[in-house]
């Protein structure tokens, strides 16, 4: 009898232990699922704050009325996420997003910065051709400036063609999905100081329109030598 009663005992510490084991494991489980759910969440916020950016700027005239979110639910969970936008157009813009789903809160911050497509320093829908000893560089920029790129859109063979001694002091950037080595002829003595890669999004060049001011100007013919430029000109053709 004692026998007996001793192994009822053991057991009963044996199923409690187990018992315990899966409890901690299920709580262990459900905290992880709501961190990786609140982090989605932040994430999710961060999405949403770029986009309401970049539908900010299809109206004008730009102002300084950030858009914010409070609590919103991240569709398919029981996750909310917030976000709010601080900065200005010299500085950057900052975003500052959470997330919370159940007792897990998780915070996420990035940097917006409002690109122009005028930091291409040279955009080509498609040939780009460099003549020998040709410098390519950039100027009146602070050390924490975003880089500038020489640019096509094209992914063709040889469609950048750079030639001998040819400096470009920033990327050099080809078309969606191209191959730099296929895109790119160098030439000896090229140096390209800073990446080369591949565009990850299509680049849409803006529809350009002439002032009416340009337009009653007389054309002189070819710009042909490096020249400053201090008042209104028109030319047919830049060859330089």
């Amino acid at each position: 009898m004692p026998l007996a009663l001793l192994a009822v005992a053991l057991l009963l510490v044996m199923g409690t232990g187990v018992l315990r084991l899966g409890l901690s494991g299920r709580i262990f489980a459900i905290r992880a699922s709501s961190d990786i759910t609140a982090r989605a969440a932040a994430d999710a916020a961060i999405t949403m704050a770029l986009f309401a950016m970049n539908e900010k700027l299809a109206t004008l005239p730009w102002d300084d009325d950030l858009p914010s979110a409070t609590d919103q639910r991240l569709i398919g969970t029981n996750a909310t996420f917030s976000y709010t936008i601080t900065g200005n157009l010299s500085s950057g813009y900052i975003v500052e997003a959470i997330g919370k789903s159940g007792e897990a809160v998780r915070q996420v911050s990035a940097t917006l910065r409002l690109r122009s497509p005028f930091e291409a320093a040279v955009f080509a829908k498609g040939l780009l051709n460099m003549s020998n000893g040709g410098t390519i560089d950039w100027y009146n920029y602070d050390a924490d400036d975003f880089g500038f790129a020489v640019s096509t859109g094209s992914t063709g063979e040889n469609t950048i063609t750079l030639k001998s001694g040819v400096t470009i002091k920033g990327d050099l950037v080809v078309g969606v999905g191209g191959d730099p080595d296929v895109v790119i002829e160098s030439k000896e003595s090229v140096t390209v100081e800073g990446r080369i890669y591949a565009l990850s999004d299509v680049y849409a060049t803006p529809p350009a329109s002439v002032p009416e001011a340009l337009q009653s100007l007389l054309s002189e013919g070819t710009l042909e030598e490096s020249r400053e430029i201090s008042t209104s000109h028109k030319y047919d053709t830049i060859d330089l």
